[in-house]
This record gives C-alpha cells, sequence and structure tokens, in this order.
C-alpha cells in the first residue's frame, strides 16, 4: 500500500505542478490584451468632452416643442437650428388651460457653452414670468419681460449676459395676439391675402439695464392670418450667403408665401435646408430659430 500511495502523491504533485504552470502561461499571455499604448497624436477616439457636448446636445433636443402643433384654431410650426452641438436659443410653447397659449423664443448672448447653460437656466422660468398664480390668469407679454428682465440683471455671471426675446400671448377664444419683443428682430404679419408687413413693438434687449421698458403690442388676427418672428442667426445667415456668393445668396430663407397657404411644416424645412447648407459652407454663424404662429380658416 506504501508503494501505491507513493506513486499517487507524486501524481498528485505532477498535476499540481502543471496546473501551476498553465495558470502561470495564461497570466503572461494576458499582456496580448491589455490596451496598446499609442501616441496620442495618432489616436482616433472620440474626447470625452465631445462626448459630454453630444449628450448635452441630446438633452437639450428633448426639451424642445414639437416642431408642428395645434391648439383650437391655430396652429404653430418651430425650428431651432444650433450652429454647434449645443445651442443658445430655446422655444418654449405652453398653453395655460383652454384659453391661453403662451409663446416664447429667447437667444442668449453668442452661443456655444455658455449660452446653452444660460438658456437651460431660463428654460423653467419662461413659464413661470408667463403666468400670475396668485391671479390664475397670464401676464401681458411686456409684464413677462420686464419679470425675465429683473431674473437676469439678479443673477448676473462676472461677464454679463443678457438674451434677445419675444413673449407671445394667444387668446385661443377670441384670436387676439399680444406680443413684447426685446432686442429680437421685428416679427411679421402675413396677411391673408398674401401682404407681409413688420410688427412695430418696440424693446430693448433683456438683462442689459433695470426697468420696464417693455411694451405689449396686440393683435386681432384674421383667420388665415399669421404671425412670423425668428433669432437674429436667421439674418446673420443671409449676409454670410451673400458676402460668400452661393448660390442661395440673395434668396429669402423665409417662404412667406408657403405659410399663408397654410404650409408651415414645409417652409420650416426650406430653413433647416438652408441651414445645412451654411453650416457646410461656413456661412452659419449663429444659432437660429424660428416660430411661425397661424390661425387657420
Amino acid at each position: 500500500m506504501s508503494s501505491l500511495s507513493n506513486i499517487a502523491r507524486d501524481r498528485s504533485r505532477s498535476r499540481q505542478q502543471e496546473l501551476l504552470r498553465r495558470r502561470q502561461e495564461f497570466v503572461d499571455d494576458l499582456s496580448l490584451f491589455a490596451p496598446r499604448q499609442s501616441d496620442p497624436l495618432e489616436t482616433t477616439e472620440t474626447p470625452a468632452a465631445d462626448l459630454d457636448l453630444d449628450l448635452a446636445g441630446q438633452i437639450q433636443q428633448q426639451f424642445l416643442p414639437k416642431s408642428f402643433q395645434r391648439f383650437g384654431t391655430f396652429e404653430i410650426g418651430s425650428a431651432v437650428l444650433p450652429t454647434g452641438t449645443v445651442c443658445g436659443d430655446i422655444i418654449d410653447v405652453t398653453p395655460f388651460g383652454r384659453r391661453w397659449l403662451s409663446v416664447w423664443l429667447v437667444d442668449a448672448t453668442g452661443h456655444g457653452v455658455a449660452a446653452a447653460m444660460l438658456a437651460a437656466h431660463l428654460q423653467p422660468q419662461l413659464r413661470r414670468v408667463a403666468w400670475d398664480g396668485k391671479r390664475h390668469e397670464p401676464r401681458s407679454p411686456g409684464r413677462s419681460l420686464a419679470l425675465l428682465n429683473k431674473l437676469l440683471l439678479a443673477r448676473q455671471p462676472s461677464e454679463p449676459m443678457f438674451v434677445a426675446a419675444v413673449c407671445v400671448l394667444v387668446d385661443l377664444l377670441s384670436g387676439r395676439v399680444s406680443l413684447a419683443r426685446g432686442g429680437s428682430p421685428i416679427p411679421m404679419r402675413v396677411r391673408g391675402g398674401g401682404a407681409v408687413e413688420p410688427v412695430m413693438c418696440p424693446g430693448r434687449l433683456v438683462g442689459i439695464e433695470p426697468g420696464n421698458g417693455f411694451e405689449t403690442t396686440v393683435l386681432d388676427l384674421d383667420p388665415d392670418e399669421s404671425l412670423v418672428f425668428w433669432s437674429d442667426g436667421l439674418e446673420r445667415l443671409i449676409d454670410c450667403e451673400q458676402a460668400l456668393g452661393g448660390p442661395a445668396a440673395g434668396q429669402s430663407l423665409v417662404n412667406f408665401g408657403a405659410i399663408r397657404r397654410g404650409h408651415i411644416p414645409a417652409a420650416l424645412d426650406q430653413v433647416r435646408y438652408r441651414w445645412w447648407q451654411g453650416r457646410k459652407s461656413g456661412a452659419c454663424e449663429d444659432d437660429i430659430s424660428i416660430i411661425a404662429l397661424r390661425r387657420r380658416v
């Protein structure tokens, strides 16, 4: 029995040694699966900062309203087109019950991360300044802009930032539209007969100086009439196209005829196409936002 025990013990030791040897070989071979150290200049991986910006841009898109909506006899189309990954323009469309519709277009200073952060801060504030919770009624657009102006002045960073804005309040029952403008391009009224008229409503940039210098203009939109307004990025794109002499230079970016005929999505698609062309050619230097509000027949 002793000789058999010795044989068994020897086999056991041999097997243990073989297992240890194979284990060591496996550990040594793991180096083949380790990431290869490469020259940073030759790497093709996306930097973490770019991935964060992409994610931030996707999150921003989630907070935008639908590109086309109907509220009673009114329909509204909108588009926000960034020049980079994130955007300093915001649009908010909020119904207050069945009677009121609040519409905002806000263009923060410049573009890029700082403008996008300011826009993200302001997004939830727009509804708060547009609705008077104590009286359970909407505020006039001029008063809403004055409150937004006060809010911005109270929380200015070391480098002052301001916004251009248009605030619109729609009475869905009567068709009356009230609006106030703070430094943005002049809104345009598209008549049913085809005439396009500016809506003159004075107003300075929001967040520059204290005061309530924002006037409210009231329109009675007839059926088949529209109100169109946009950020100054649209006008910069037109200027850059003319400077570069591209094929679209000199052509209007807004198809008022299509809007008058009730083809708001098609008109906004044309703006998107010109924006896409501008990004390729370098003519798009600023974020673009546009809203078309139409009272149906």
